[in-house]
């Protein structure tokens, strides 16, 4: 639940603000796991099987990313496991 639902059930006048529109939210989504998520996941020994660039394009936005190969590895164990 977020805060204008919560504030729609507890019986408050809420704004919602401006609406943001799905494909954008879609597309923030995207970006973050390409950004954020997958160097996190290289990082820890954890890269995907990606052969070759892969490009991706969200036709709703326009927005693109390219994928490239990384080597692939065994995971950095750190400490005692």
């Amino acid at each position: 639940m977020d805060l204008a639902q919560a504030g729609l059930a507890a019986g408050a006048q809420v704004d919602p603000g401006p609406a943001v529109p799905s494909a954008v939210i879609a597309a923030d989504g995207v970006d973050e796991m390409f950004e954020v998520f997958r160097p996190r996941m290289i990082a820890r020994g954890f890269a995907p099987a990606v052969s070759r660039q892969v490009g991706v394009r969200a036709a709703d936005t326009g927005d693109e990313w390219t994928l490239t190969p990384v080597p692939q590895g065994d995971r950095p164990w750190q400490g005692d496991g």
